[in-house]
């Protein structure tokens, strides 16, 4: 592969020397070789110690842009448009970058279709602990652009590094009744270099992060506008009846409270049935039937005055039974929820 050239890999490779001179990196995976699971999204994942200014590991990947050659259409980004970076926590007896840290990155990038990491604001919930061995609450994972690494222009495109960082679920959900840009400021003013550790509390036990967070949220508002969740409705005679779960009743309360107030509409989608919560100067509800055979979803927008709002939200409790909302053609029923460990088996 060295005799066809490579201005990609030699163009990351110049901004990691800018950074750190002429240190070799540990690498992970050979030219040419697939991930754990089969696909060749990577060909290569770099790892540096580091010491300050908290001792880490470094991770940046290699492939997600064109290392070689020029293959797509798009001629401003090159690939994807930017590799992954990871942060993560190094003990002193350290040699070698965790396991679970290259699998993440390898898997992030073998999904990066569905994940769409650039373009997501949002964080992305994993389908269990980000260290499948350790004892973490770290369940999700936000996209923030590497502090000590900028944007370059290589033959193939711009590149720049998008650095992964582990959340837990209160953390994804403080982030997504706020703005994320500010949450991620937040973060980082808290953990230098926004460095993944494992083992570490949520930042929302600081009770100066949890407050600054919440009021930044009361102030501003939420930027989510889609929240994904498995809920139903139907009308009947002019009524509308909203089904959501016991489990999820809570974080559709905060996020309609975080949206219509600031004049944000709320997109809740679920496997079928969508419903849009929208502000409104009177109540009003449509139906739309399913508009293409590959997006078979029931639509439904329910417009809200201002006043309105508070009596929904308080319709949205967690207990299982239909909720009338006071005034309005509107009952939000909620069933109750299975709760599941982290094998999915159904707990009592």
């Amino acid at each position: 592969m060295a005799d066809r050239g490579a201005p990609g890999r030699d163009a990351i490779d110049g901004v990691l020397a800018g950074l750190y001179g002429d240190r070799e990196p540990l690498r992970a995976g050979a030219a040419g070789t697939a991930g754990p699971t089969g696909a060749a999204a990577l060909e290569q994942i770099s790892a540096y110690p580091r010491i300050e200014p908290v001792p880490h590991w470094h991770l940046i990947s290699y492939g997600m842009t064109e290392l070689y050659e020029k293959t797509s259409d798009n001629h401003r980004h090159s690939g994807c448009g930017f590799e992954f970076t990871f942060r993560v926590a190094r003990a002193p007896t350290e040699t070698e970058p965790p396991a679970w840290a290259l699998n993440l990155l390898w898997y992030l990038a073998e999904h990066q279709a569905e994940i769409d990491a650039w373009s997501s604001s949002q964080p992305v919930r994993l389908s269990g602990p980000i260290a499948p061995d350790l004892d973490t609450r770290l369940r999700a994972v936000m996209f923030v652009d590497d502090p000590e690494l900028p944007w370059i222009d290589t033959p193939h495109g711009d590149v720049g590094f998008l650095q992964v960082v582990g959340l837990t679920l209160d953390e994804v959900q403080a982030a997504e009744l706020w703005r994320m840009d500010s949450f991620q400021d937040l973060f980082a003013a808290k953990f230098s270099l926004s460095v993944t550790e494992p083992g570490r509390a949520s930042a929302l036990t600081d009770p100066e992060f949890a407050a600054a967070a919440a009021a930044g949220s009361a102030a501003d508002g939420s930027d989510t506008n889609r929240l994904v969740m498995d809920v139903r409705w139907s009308v009947v005679d002019g009524a509308a009846i909203v089904t959501v779960g016991a489990a999820e009743v809570d974080s559709l309360r905060r996020m309609i409270q975080a949206r219509l107030p600031h004049d944000r509409s709320l997109l809740v989608a679920g496997p079928t049935h969508r419903v849009r919560f929208a502000p409104g100067t009177s109540f009003r509800l449509r139906e739309y039937p399913p508009r293409q055979p590959d997006k078979p979803y029931h639509h439904l927008t329910l417009r809200l005055p201002q006043a309105a709002v508070a009596a929904v939200a308080d319709a949205l409790r967690p207990i299982a039974g239909d909720h009338p909302v006071p005034g309005l053609p509107l009952t939000v029923h909620v069933e109750r929820s299975e709760l599941r460990d982290s094998t999915g088996e159904v707990v009592d």
